[in-house]
C-alpha cells in the first residue's frame, strides 16, 4: 500500500491468470446458456463461437466480478477503513496474463480522543423580548387564518387574489398555466406587476392582460404576457389575540 497524500492511499492488486481464467469460463457459460445465435438451438452454440461474438460483453463482466472482490480481499487484509468510492486506474487485462489495476481511495482519518469527561461547556440563558413573542403570535395568526369571500371591489393592499394564470407569449415551449393561484396583493413576494395590475389604480375589468418579467422559460430580452382571469377578491381573516388571564 502506498501513501498518496493526507488519507488518500493506492493499492496495486493483481490477479493470478489461473483464476482469470475460471472467471471467464463461467461467464462465458452464462452467456453461452442465454445467447441465440442463428444456425443454433438455445444454449447450444459452441464456447469458441461466443468468445468471438461477446468478447468486449465477457471482458467487461469479467472485470465487473473480479476487480471488486480482490478490492474487498485487499482492504480487509490491509484492515482499511475506505471512505467513498474507490478509483480504478491502470487496469491491465491482456490473455493469458494476470489481471492487473491500481485502487485509489481515502481512509479514516485516525486519530486520539482526549479526556472530554467534565470539560466545562459555557451558557447563557435566552433572552425572549415582548417584540419575539409578538411575531411568534403573528406567524400563527397568520397559519390559522380563514379566508373568506368579499363582495366584488377592486382589490386593495393585503387582499389576497385567487387568480387563473396562464402566458400568451414570451415564454420557451409550453405556455405557463396555473388554476387558482393564490396571490396577496402588495405583499413583498408577490411580483411588483401582478400587484400594480391587479389594483384598484388599474384594474378596469376582471379579464386582464399585461406584460411582465415572470420568472421560467423566457428568452432573454422578452417579457412574459401573462392572462389573469380573477373571480373574487378575497380576505384573510386571522384569529384574533386573547388575554390572558392572571
Amino acid at each position: 500500500m502506498a501513501l498518496l497524500e493526507g488519507c488518500k492511499h493506492s493499492l496495486e492488486i493483481s490477479v493470478p491468470v489461473e483464476e482469470v481464467e475460471t472467471e471467464t469460463g463461467k461467464v462465458v457459460s452464462t452467456f453461452q446458456a442465454k445467447a441465440r445465435l442463428p444456425g443454433f438451438r438455445p444454449g447450444k452454440a459452441p464456447a469458441s463461437l461466443i468468445r468471438k461474438q461477446f468478447q468486449g460483453d465477457i471482458r467487461q463482466q469479467v472485470l465487473e466480478n473480479l476487480i471488486p472482490r480482490h478490492l474487498e480481499k485487499r482492504v480487509k487484509e490491509e484492515d482499511l477503513h475506505v471512505v467513498g468510492r474507490p478509483d480504478i486506474t491502470k487496469v491491465k487485462f491482456d490473455q493469458g496474463e494476470p489481471l492487473e489495476f491500481t485502487a485509489e481511495f481515502e481512509v479514516s482519518p485516525e486519530f486520539e480522543i482526549k479526556e472530554y469527561r467534565d470539560l466545562p461547556v459555557p451558557y447563557s440563558e435566552p433572552e425572549i423580548t415582548d417584540e419575539d413573542i409578538a411575531k411568534r403570535i403573528d406567524s400563527i395568526r397568520e397559519r390559522k387564518a380563514e379566508y373568506i369571500n368579499v363582495d366584488p371591489r377592486p382589490l386593495e393592499d393585503g387582499d389576497f387574489a385567487v387568480v387563473s394564470l396562464v402566458t400568451t407569449g414570451g415564454v420557451e415551449g409550453e405556455p405557463v398555466k396555473q388554476d387558482e393561484l393564490v396571490l396577496e396583493i402588495g405583499a413583498a413576494d408577490t411580483i411588483q406587476g401582478f400587484s400594480e395590475n391587479l389594483s384598484a389604480r388599474r384594474l378596469a375589468r376582471r379579464r386582464k392582460r399585461f406584460r411582465r418579467h415572470l420568472p421560467g422559460r423566457l428568452r432573454a430580452g422578452q417579457a412574459g404576457r401573462p392572462h389573469c382571469e380573477l373571480p373574487r377578491p378575497h380576505q384573510g381573516n386571522s384569529p384574533q389575540r386573547t388575554s390572558r388571564a392572571e
